[in-house]
């Protein structure tokens, strides 16, 4: 037997010895949990029990609920600036065409143009 084999024999052992003893360690786990509240088996204990699992349930429902809110508000807010951008856009080429015509006297943007690229060509040389 090789020590890779012993080694996987030993692991094989162990998950089984762990797999007997896993609902033994559960019910232990869950009487332990239990016996915080009291110590003697009473309906009282039991109450307890049920009412801080829907406490639990409760705070764990109200969480899920606040992040959703959170991403619906993200999600809102990520499409009204996007789509706030084509108004942006036309309201900035309006405003430039404005500004293009008012520069360079022309009422069209055509002569706009012309205009502009006769004064680049005369800035260039």
């Amino acid at each position: 037997m090789s020590g890779s084999d012993f080694q996987a024999t030993a692991t094989q052992l162990l998950h089984r010895q762990s797999s007997s003893q896993q609902h033994l360690r559960q019910y232990t786990f869950a009487a332990t949990i239990a016996d915080r509240f009291f110590s003697d088996n009473s309906l009282d204990r039991q109450k307890r029990v049920v009412e801080c699992a829907r406490r639990r349930q409760t705070r764990a429902r109200d969480k899920a609920l606040q992040q959703k809110m959170s991403l619906l508000k993200q999600n809102e807010f990520e499409y009204l600036k996007m789509s706030a951008k084509p108004r942006e856009w036309d309201a900035n080429c309006s405003t430039l065409l404005q500004r293009t015509s008012s520069t360079f006297g022309g009422d069209t943007v055509s002569s706009g143009k012309k205009r502009r690229i006769d004064n680049l060509e005369l800035s260039a040389s």
